[in-house]
């Protein structure tokens, strides 16, 4: 994103101990910059003019360019608005040092901030592919400039998420409905720092079929309410669909959060709360069986409920859902060892399971970060 990450140490906090080092505190800059460049922006609302100050890493206002007769510009400069409703401002910042910079837009009486960035201008820097700047400054009171070593630490939390894996099953040699799979952290994983980790079904899926066959079933709908932020089911639909002649419409009940309690899921009007209709399992699946025995045990509902063996469908195909127990962290090796097996006899299906990619998108789910894996068999 162009961003540049600043760290600067505190002299008064200076450390000659290599076994408790100064921690360098950290900001995130807008963006790392020559000495002269365009500063070009737009303002919400298109005011026609803004007030632009340049203030140095004090805080102070300085002067960032000069008018034709070589007088330097105000602290605070007026800048009024181009055609294309976007401003645009050159910075000159030649003459004074190198640093960070706070570009600050007000509106024309200067009372009220519009916009900030926060740059670091450097002419030596700026077009290069760098991922920080670190500020060493030292004062006369330590003494350390040509004494004593003064010790830094810079600390960066490394990036981790669940691992979720989406297991489609396109093969004809396997079945999701009788051949239950699992995935096995073997602990084969080029030693430290991985650890361990514990696999399990993230989702249970239940299948809706109408007890009467037509389109009668076609009008059984399907609602979710309550339970929180983060739904605890997917409907395949609002209503059961697929019915005609002789044939009895169906659809799906998804476990995707085990973890919610308290919510309701209504089928064409009969209501079936968690907590009174139903509890919650300690697993997707043992919520799943008790959900399908509430409804079968409720004469008022229009359909039957069985569990299926696969946890939903992705291009049609059976998929099954595990995900890690615990984030794992992302390393510069591949972790090696995570095996897709069948459960029956513990053959090997997939020896080692890809990992994310440390570039993949990561999605929050239930306030956890989860970064998933689609695996094809």
């Amino acid at each position: 994103s162009g961003n540049i990450l600043y760290f600067k140490n505190n002299p008064s906090s200076a450390s000659t101990n290599p076994g408790n080092p100064e921690m360098l505190t950290h900001r995130v800059l807008d963006s790392l910059q020559p000495k002269l460049f365009t500063f070009s922006f737009s303002v919400s609302g298109n005011p026609s003019t803004v007030q632009m100050q340049v203030l140095n890493d004090k805080g102070t206002p300085v002067s960032f360019g000069t008018n034709p007769d070589g007088t330097p510009f105000p602290a605070a400069l007026t800048v009024s608005i181009g055609s294309d409703n976007t401003f645009s401002q050159p910075v000159d910042l030649h003459g004074k040092p190198s640093g960070r910079y706070t570009l600050k837009i007000s509106d024309s009486p200067g009372t009220t901030v519009l916009k900030q960035e926060k740059i670091y201008a450097d002419d030596l820097l700026s077009g290069r592919n760098i991922l920080g700047i670190a500020d060493i400054r030292y004062t006369k009171a330590t003494g350390h400039l040509y004494g004593e070593t003064e010790e830094y630490i810079l600390q960066f939390k490394r990036a981790e998420s669940k691992w979720k894996y989406f297991v489609v099953n396109k093969s004809e040699h396997i079945d999701f409905n009788t051949d239950a799979v699992s995935i096995n952290d073997t602990g084969i994983s080029n030693g430290s720092p991985y650890v361990t980790n514990q696999f399990k079904r993230a989702y249970a899926g239940i299948r809706l079929e109408a007890k009467t066959a037509g389109t009668n079933g076609n009008n059984i709908t399907l609602e979710l309410s309550g339970g929180g932020t983060y739904p605890a089911l997917q409907l395949s639909g609002k209503t059961l669909a697929g019915g005609s002649a002789s044939v009895k419409a169906r659809g799906t009940v998804t476990v995707i959060n085990n973890a919610a309690t308290g919510y309701t899921l209504k089928i064409n009007g009969i209501s079936l709360k968690e907590g009174s209709q139903f509890s919650r399992g300690t697993t997707p699946s043992a919520t799943a069986d008790n959900i399908v025995s509430a409804i079968n045990a409720n004469s008022g509902t229009k359909v039957t409920a069985t569990k299926t063996g696969y946890d939903l469908k992705i291009q049609d195909k059976p998929t099954m859902v595990f995900v890690s127990d615990s984030e794992i962290p992302f390393f510069e090796k591949p972790k090696t060892g995570i095996r897709l097996q069948r459960s029956s006899d513990s053959q090997e299906i997939v020896s080692d399971l890809p990992n994310p990619l440390h570039s993949g998108i990561q999605k929050t789910f239930a306030g956890e970060p989860e970064s998933e894996i689609f695996i094809f068999i």
